[in-house]
């Protein structure tokens, strides 16, 4: 997601309910990536990799 211009309001922090990512759209509005835990498995985000 970085490669694409996405900027990242902090870095990934680990929830309860899994890996959360804060970003700004295009026009500055606030979002958050979830990426939820699967059962009995740890969440991991890496916004490098995504695209």
């Amino acid at each position: 997601m970085k490669s694409k211009g996405v900027h990242f309001l902090e870095e990934p922090r680990e929830e309860s309910r899994g890996m959360v990512a804060a970003f700004s759209d295009l026009y500055g509005n606030k979002r958050d990536w979830l990426e939820l835990k699967k059962r009995g498995k740890q969440a991991s985000f890496d916004p490098s990799n995504e695209t």
